[in-house]
């Protein structure tokens, strides 16, 4: 486990290289929701894979995939936050996505109890709703 983690964190190290060099001004709902959509093809591999090193190809994919999303949304945050705001922003930003770990670990406890399978499937169905909620939800223009 620790080289997939190893290998996730040097892919995306390479990845934010190459893709924090594109321009993303007015793309960025497009450029998270392709970036989820592509983190959901990724690990639609890991319920089916029949080895560690296709949990680990698809583990890396998802990492390099991830770069747009984290790119496009601190990069959204940034500009639609009133500059005499930013503490307060990020800092409500930050204890939200913190809260999703234990609820996300709840939820996950008791359906992998009943089945890996269906736990995998539903991490991956959830992470497509994502990529179609970044359009619906985020606002296209900046107010």
């Amino acid at each position: 486990m620790g080289y997939i983690w190893g290998a996730m964190g040097a892919a995306g190290v390479v990845s934010i290289l190459i893709v924090g060099r594109l321009r993303t001004l007015g793309r960025e709902r497009w450029l998270m929701a392709g970036s989820i959509g592509a983190m959901a093809v990724a690990l639609a591999f890991i319920p089916r894979a029949s080895s560690v090193l296709i949990v680990a190809a698809a583990m890396v994919a998802a990492a390099v995939v991830e770069t747009p999303w984290d790119i496009s949304f601190l990069t959204l945050r940034q500009r639609r936050t009133e500059p005499s705001k930013f503490g307060r922003a990020f800092a409500v930003s930050v204890s939200l996505n913190i809260i999703g770990t234990p609820i996300g670990s709840a939820l996950a406890g008791p359906l992998i109890a009943w089945s890996l399978d269906y736990a995998l499937w539903f991490a991956v169905v959830m992470t497509a709703v994502a990529a179609v909620l970044s359009v619906v939800t985020i606002p296209a223009k900046d107010e």
